[in-house]
C-alpha cells in the first residue's frame, strides 16, 4: 500500500470530486482511500457522484472504502416512504429540507434513486486501521468503539467535538460538521475533513501518511 487518503463530505459536487482525485494523483491499484459519507444532497450532481463511487468500489473493492453518512441514512428513509413501505412522512420531509430535493431532481428514473438509496444504506458505519478510526460524524466519547450506536456515528456533534478523546489510542477521522474556516481541522486526537463542500466550500482530500491536503 503506497498511500492512505481520506475525503470529506462531497454533497453532490461531482466536479470537485474529480478535481481533488486528479490533484492527488490517487492510484487505485496501489493507494487506499476512505470516503467519509454524505455523498449526496445540496450539490447539483448527486447521481453522478454515486455512480462514480459505485464504479470505483466495484473495480477496486479493497482500496475504495465507503462509509455511510447521515444523508445516506435520510435518503434511504425517504426512499422507503416514497415507495409506500412506511408512513414516515417526517423522514421524507426531513430529507427534502436537508437538500434531498436536489438529489431526487438529478435522477431521470426514480427507480434508480431507490436502488442507489438501498445500496448506500448498506455501507458500513465505521472503518478502522492500525492508526485511525474513520467515521462520518464522530464517536460518543463515553462509550467503547464497539458500543457506539448508529445515531452516535452518523449524527453526533458537540459532545464529540468538544470532548477530550485521549482515552482512544487511534486518531478519529470524520466529517459531518463543516469547519468554520473551510480548512481541515486536526489535533492529536481527531481530523475533520468537512470543509463545507455543498455549502460553497471546497472538497478536501487528505494524504494521511504524507500529511498533504488537496482542495478542489
Amino acid at each position: 500500500m503506497n498511500k492512505l487518503f481520506a475525503v470529506g463530505d462531497i454533497h453532490g459536487e461531482y466536479e470537485k470530486l474529480v478535481n481533488v482525485l486528479s490533484k492527488s494523483n490517487f492510484d487505485p491499484l496501489h493507494d487506499k482511500i476512505v470516503f467519509l459519507g454524505d455523498y449526496i444532497d445540496r450539490g447539483p450532481e448527486s447521481e453522478k457522484v454515486v455512480k462514480m463511487l459505485y464504479n470505483m468500489k466495484t473495480n477496486f473493492p479493497n482500496n475504495i472504502i465507503l462509509i455511510k453518512g447521515n444523508h445516506e441514512d435520510m435518503a434511504y428513509n425517504a426512499s422507503v416512504a416514497m415507495q409506500g413501505k412506511t408512513d414516515d412522512v417526517f423522514g421524507y420531509q426531513l430529507y427534502v429540507q436537508n437538500g434531498g430535493y436536489k438529489t431526487i431532481e438529478t435522477y431521470d428514473n426514480i427507480d434508480d434513486f431507490h436502488n442507489d438509496a438501498a445500496w448506500l444504506n448498506n455501507l458500513p458505519l465505521i472503518h478502522e486501521t492500525d492508526n485511525y478510526i474513520f467515521v462520518h460524524a464522530g464517536i460518543n466519547p463515553g462509550k467503547k468503539i464497539k458500543k457506539q450506536t448508529k445515531d452516535d456515528l452518523l449524527w453526533i456533534r458537540d459532545h464529540f467535538l468538544y470532548s477530550n478523546l485521549s482515552n482512544y489510542d487511534k486518531t478519529i477521522v470524520h466529517g459531518h460538521t463543516p469547519t468554520t474556516d473551510r480548512s481541515l481541522f486536526f489535533n492529536d486526537h481527531r481530523i475533520n475533513l468537512d470543509t463545507g463542500c455543498g455549502k460553497g466550500g471546497p472538497l478536501t482530500m487528505y494524504d494521511l501518511k504524507e500529511k498533504i491536503e488537496y482542495k478542489s
